[in-house]
């Protein structure tokens, strides 16, 4: 995978969106705040390209925030994500 990280922050972004409307979330609302690479992971790279990320969401209901934000962790090379 050849694409800058900018692009790849983009496109962690856009999947875990696409994963969050695609979950019932039971009336919470949830707006993702911003992407980081998951530097934890081992194979978190493809040649100079971040694949896994982790995104930072934040939930709310009727106005109030949930205490802390959660986190989705998505792999742009395969399109997977998954709660933290």
């Amino acid at each position: 995978m050849r694409i800058r990280d900018q692009e790849a922050e983009i496109k962690a972004l856009a999947l875990a969106e696409s994963f969050l409307s695609s979950n019932d979330l039971k009336g919470w609302d949830w707006k993702c705040v911003e992407a980081n690479p998951d530097l934890r992971s081992d194979d978190n790279k493809d040649r100079k390209t971040y694949i896994k990320w982790s995104v930072i969401v934040e939930y709310s209901k009727g106005g109030n925030f949930l205490d802390g934000p959660g986190v989705v962790l998505v792999n742009i090379q395969s399109k997977e994500c998954g709660f933290l």
